[in-house]
Parts: structure tokens; sequence; C-alpha cells
């Protein structure tokens, strides 16, 4: 089940714990054979360190998350075999990012040699790299990756500017946790060779279009849009 938060007025606190995922023998070596399958269909697929959740909680405005290291090739196998172990599923980011130039949304749509979501739209983003960082600064962190996923993805001009976190979401059956941002930036053109096209959706148009489009969403820009959409109306308006 999505349980979906808007960043105000809730405070984020992380803990480090890479107990997990708690993963059996054979679950490692299932997970280790299916990677291997993966690649073999598509060679360019990239295995390295990513984070994930395994605990979250609520107290008030207090969230916190257990967060733990594990990688992509576990997450690929969980998400597929739909394995709900705490700590397999990908912490990730997106971005909607308004172009005021275009006086639209800059989507992207997803090309077809990427591990999920072949050809979908979705906002620009990606996983949470693993890196060693203090839990004090992890949501600096987290935004930090966030930026990173634009300037690999997006070719713009001027910079991005007027980013904020709009809210998270968290998956009480798979504990994925995804984090939505907003940004402005003018946007010459796609970066990426995982997406085939920006899609530009304009501001007055963006809730028909998600209404219109659900089935095309990538997964996580669809939980996200399908709760922040109205705010996502305002927003430019407020930091113009």
């Amino acid at each position: 089940m999505i349980h979906c938060f808007e960043a105000e007025p809730k405070n984020l606190s992380f803990s480090l714990d890479n107990s997990h995922p708690k993963l059996t023998a054979a679950d490692k070596i299932a997970a280790g054979a299916y990677w291997d399958q993966v690649r073999e269909r598509n060679p360019s697929m990239f295995d390295g360190g990513i984070y994930s959740c395994n605990s979250f909680a609520q107290d008030g405005t207090l969230v916190t998350m257990g967060v733990n290291q594990t990688s992509y090739s576990i997450y690929k196998w969980a998400r597929d075999k739909r394995v709900h172990i705490p700590g397999t599923y990908v912490m990730g980011t997106c971005m909607f990012v308004f172009d005021k130039y275009r006086d639209a949304y800059v989507f992207v749509q997803r090309a077809e040699n990427v591990a999920f979501d072949t050809g979908k739209i979705s906002g620009v983003g990606g996983v949470v790299d693993y890196r060693e960082v203090g839990m004090a600064d992890f949501g600096g962190y987290i935004q930090e990756s966030m930026e990173k996923e634009i300037d690999e993805e997006l070719v713009i001009a001027g910079g991005l500017q007027a980013v904020s976190l709009l809210g998270f979401y968290w998956d009480s059956d798979t504990h994925k946790t995804e984090f939505a941002y907003y940004g402005e930036a003018r946007v010459q053109g796609i970066r990426a060779a995982e997406n085939k096209r920006i899609v530009g959706v304009k501001r007055s148009q963006l809730a028909n279009y998600v209404q219109q489009h659900q089935d095309q969403l990538e997964e996580s820009t669809r939980n996200h849009l399908l709760h922040l959409i109205g705010r996502l109306g305002l927003i430019y308006q407020s930091t113009a």
C-alpha cells in the first residue's frame, strides 16, 4: 500500500542499519542467477551499490527511516520476482521540472534499454547511489543525488533553480521509498541514452494529462502526481 506524505510539516530522520537485507543463501543464489540472465539479455545493465529503506515509522510530525546498502541486482531480482524483503527495494528520486519558457512541465519517455518501465513517461530521477554519508546529512545527500540525475539526463541552460522537496511516499508492502522534488530550468534537450525524447505538458493541462495517461506513466511518477497534482499546478505562481 502506498502512503504519501508532503514535505511540510514532516521532519525526516534517518538511521543506518546494514544488517539488512536479511537474505538467505538461497535468496543470494537466486538473485545472482537472475542478474546473470538480465545481463545476458542486456549487457549494458550496470550493477552497483544503492540505498534502500528497511523500516519506516511516524510519530506526529517526525518520520524516521532505517536505511541500508543493497545492490541494483538485488533490487532488480526482488522487484521482478515480487520478493518483499525489507532493505531490497530502492530509495529513489523524481523531479518535476518546470520550464517557464515552454510554460510546461518537462517529462521524459524512457528508452527500451532501461531496467523498468520501458517506453513510459517519467519525471527525471533515479536511484540513490550508495556512498558513505553521515545520517544527519542524508536528506541533503538525497537532494544531491536528485540534482546529479538532472545533470546526467537533461541539457539545461542557466542551471537548475527553485529546487524544493515536495514530498515522498513509502510502500508498506515493499518498503520502497521515493522522494519528489520541484525545480525550474530552461531545458534544451536530453542527454542520457536511457531516454528517448522530451514530453512537455502545459501547466494548465497537467491535471487532465495525468488522468488521461495514467497507464503511460512510470510507476513512481504516477504515484507522486496523483498525490501532488494540485500543488504542482500552483507552485510556479508562488515562486515567480
